[in-house]
């Protein structure tokens, strides 16, 4: 799906909390996605489930921080735990992928995509405790929270 159809599609979700289960490859963490995640991973590009494995991925070592002998990291973690926020930036097919705490943190993840097909220049995902369990969250659109 091209930019301008993508971003009319996303643009049909907000305020829903309706839960898809996805399949990611963290298994450790209970991990599901909005009706609008599942709508951005099926039709951005050639499909993006490969950016909510990505995000996945990262679980894990966001968890550790909160283990962290460094104080500022450690509190990051903690913060991390309940609420993360994943900005995507596209500059010349190349994506670059942060999570942060809060706007002003500096970012505790960082990965570069070197070639994507992603339509979108810029996008903001949350990943968000949703109480289910200890370490279950739910991955959402910025209108759907």
């Amino acid at each position: 799906m091209n930019k301008e159809n993508l971003q009319n599609a996303l643009a049909q979700h907000y305020g829903s909390m309706t839960r898809s289960y996805l399949s990611l490859p963290c298994k450790t963490f209970d991990i599901c996605s909005t009706e609008g995640i599942k709508c951005l991973a099926e039709n951005a590009g050639n499909g993006a489930f490969w950016l909510l494995d990505l995000i996945g991925s990262h679980q894990r070592t966001i968890r550790n921080l909160c283990t962290n002998t460094d104080a500022k990291l450690r509190a990051d973690g903690e913060m991390l735990r309940d609420f993360q926020v994943w900005n995507i930036a596209m500059e010349d097919r190349i994506m670059t992928v942060t999570c942060i705490a809060d706007t002003d943190h500096a970012p505790v993840v960082t990965q570069r995509i070197e070639y994507t097909d992603f339509p979108l220049d810029e996008l903001t995902i949350y990943v968000e405790r949703d109480g289910r369990t200890e370490t279950s969250m739910t991955m959402m659109l910025t209108s759907e929270r």
